[in-house]
């Protein structure tokens, strides 16, 4: 039906969204962001394509999921005001609720702490307090908006009260109560669009530390800032004036960063996490959500102008009950976007959750680095203080070996010549890994929820039929059997690992990124004559052409830089369906390189040559699982919402000839 449809294609953007978002977070939770390839003018295409990023979609598809979700309730709202007595009274409690809950949990602490010019500096355990009692608003709304529904549905449904005196409304008392629930979240719906339009960064670039010096030096008119975080790690940020504030830029803040910044003269000013920004924690950054559900909700009762019902007047019985299908569609539709979104939700936790993760202890750590020698490290280190480190197969990117960053854990890293990279809970990443365990809990419980949802919105109806049921079986089934054969198949690529390690530059030879270099099509074309890959990569006696054999190259090389306190480490990455290849193709590359940055003195060293690896890449990724379950569900339900229709199409003509 037409409610079921609306109810999909409302929450279709949040689905499209949930595998970019949530691979962008697994990146984000798991390694640093990559260096800028160029810390250059951003304009025209150039600044809409860095706006155009996967976090970014996933943004603006919830917001676009919380509008859809207050129209839709806007609307029943706004038909159940011109309904009953009731249900106009009903309506103004539900405003009521919303003055007080806003007026307790969100304007009290806010004029408590500004109005005594409070900081959390020197009260921060009222901070605490305060933050804690304003996140009661995501209780208090959710509670009056399901109380207002269930009287709205019992009384739509079944007027058991149909033949008793209903309350009074009064008009002027709706809009006043009207008035003081909405001006909060209009107040708050008003900054966060601002924000969206006119402040907010839509994109962050990591810049190595050769694009830093040339911002540093050249670009007097930038706009510096030091935020240090709540585990004590410190991020400069860097907005030029012609992005239009949509690309900001990070680098990470040493006593180096702060030396080239007095040297050059830049001011810029500091800004601790707790103290001088997000005071009052997640409640707070979460209001201008709220604010876009509930802003919309207002706008369209407003736009059907609530009006008190005609024919009631005082003392007597309120005996007509408007039958509104249409608002009972659209809250159908409410409830079928609303398990469309906890299924979006579900998906979204089990991409982002490591699957596979293996904790170990220090003594364990050298037999793992021996099994994995092309593996990626990275140091975590959390908010509470505490640290980990990351250990990440190349050959299997969808586990993880988890092993404490001590000191001693350290130390060895640093004995045995491996690099690793450090990232900081809020300056690198947003959240930590979930743990497997409360993955499945909450996948289970928002599943649970959204199966409920959908069968109780689709009562009724013939969506449950047997067409229904083949439909949807039958695609579902070849939609995951086909994801779940092609993670099946045997991995045919062997990954190996060569590690540069390049010290630090003056600015004025710094002309060229090395990872540039790296994949530059001069330093490729010497690979390929070196190694000869034309003839190897030919088919027959039929050679490779020249510019065929750079490209497959360059497809098969990746450049990872890991910037260290006395220079770079580059890991140049390659793939190759023999290991020994792999592993000469590396070396190749690095070797090439080495001689290229050498060329005026001697400042990168070949520290790790590549090693044939024994193990081919993994193809089996769950998360490959869990996006053919959740599309052969979306498609499931198409194709059998079509042959319901089908169905019925052929029965009217059926009874059409019949008659």
């Amino acid at each position: 039906g037409k409610a079921f449809t609306i109810g999909v294609l409302g929450a279709l953007p949040l689905l499209a969204a949930t595998t970019a978002g949530a691979t962008a977070a697994t990146t984000a939770g798991s390694v640093a962001a990559k260096s800028s390839a160029t810390a250059k003018t951003v304009g025209g295409m150039g600044a809409l394509s860095a706006v155009l990023t996967a976090g970014v979609i996933c943004y603006f598809s919830v917001l676009g999921f919380l509008i859809f979700l207050g129209i839709c309730i806007g609307y029943i709202m706004s038909r159940a005001l011109r309904q009953s007595s009731r249900q106009f009274e009903y309506g103004t409690r539900f405003w009521r609720a919303l003055a007080f809950g806003f007026g307790g949990f969100v304007a009290g602490p806010l004029a408590l702490v500004f109005g005594f010019g409070l900081s959390a500096g020197t009260h921060p355990g009222l901070y605490h307090g305060l933050t804690l009692w304003m996140g009661l608003i995501y209780v208090a709304v959710p509670v009056a908006l399901l109380i207002w529904l269930g009287r709205w549905w019992r009384e739509s449904v079944c007027p058991s009260g149909a033949t008793q005196a209903g309350p009074q409304g009064s008009l002027k008392r709706f809009y006043a109560w009207f008035g003081l629930g909405m001006a909060v979240p209009v107040v708050f719906f008003s900054m966060f669009l601002y924000g969206i339009l006119f402040q907010q960064s839509f994109s962050g670039e990591r810049l190595s530390r050769g694009d830093l010096q040339r911002i540093v030096v050249e670009r007097k008119d930038a706009d510096f800032k030091v935020v240090q975080y709540q585990n004590g790690s410190q991020s400069l940020s860097i907005r030029l004036p012609e992005s239009r504030r949509r690309v900001i830029y990070h680098a990470s803040v040493d006593s180096a960063t702060l030396a080239l910044l007095a040297q050059n003269h830049i001011s810029y000013q500091t800004f601790v996490e707790g103290k001088d920004t997000n005071q009052l924690g997640t409640p707070w950054r979460l209001l201008g959500l709220l604010a876009f559900f509930l802003t919309p909700v207002g706008v369209v009762v407003l736009l059907q102008r609530p009006r008190q019902v005609e024919f009631e007047t005082a003392g007597q019985s309120d005996t007509s009950h408007r039958d509104d299908r249409r608002a009972r569609n659209a809250f159908r539709a409410f409830a079928v976007s609303m398990a469309v979104g906890l299924a979006a939700l579900a998906t979204f936790i089990g991409l982002i959750t490591r699957w596979d993760t293996r904790t170990i202890t220090l003594a364990e750590l050298p037999a793992v680095v021996a099994e994995h020698e092309s593996a990626r490290y990275v140091v975590a280190q959390y908010n509470d203080g505490s640290s980990e480190l990351l250990v990440t197969p190349r050959e299997a990117e969808g586990s993880k070996i988890v092993a404490p960053a001590d000191a001693d854990t350290l130390a060895w890293l640093e004995g045995q010549g491996i690099p690793y990279r450090h990232i900081s809970q809020g300056r690198d990443f947003g959240h930590a890994d979930p743990k497997p365990w409360f993955s499945m809990v909450c996948i289970i419980a928002l599943l649970s929820g959204a199966v409920l949802l959908l069968a109780w919105a689709t009562r009724g109806m013939r969506l449950w039929s047997l067409a229904f049921g083949a439909g949807f079986a039958v695609t579902f089934l070849l939609v995951c059997g086909a994801g779940l054969a092609q993670s099946s198949c045997p991995g045919k690529l062997f990954v190996s690992t060569a590690r540069v390690k390049v010290t630090e530059q003056p600015y004025a030879s710094s002309k060229q990124e090395d990872r540039e270099v790296v994949t530059s099509r001069e330093l490729l074309d010497r690979v390929v004559s070196r190694l000869g890959l034309e003839q190897k990569w030919g088919e027959g006696n039929v050679k490779l052409s020249r510019e065929g054999a750079v490209g497959r190259l360059k497809q098969r090389v990746r450049v990872e830089p890991l910037p260290r306190p006395d220079g770079e480490v580059l890991e140049i990455v390659c793939y190759a369906q023999d290991s020994k290849e792999a592993a000469a193709i590396a070396n190749a590359v690095a070797e090439e390189f080495t001689n290229h940055r050498n060329q005026g003195q001697a400042v990168a060293q070949l520290i790790a040559p590549a090693m044939p690896g024994n193990q081919m890449i993994s193809n089996f990724k769950p998360a490959r699982l869990i996006v053919g379950s959740l599309v052969g569900c979306v498609a499931g339900l198409l194709v059998g919402t079509g042959c319901v229709w089908y169905q019925a199409r052929r029965r009217a003509g059926a009874d059409a000839v019949s008659e």
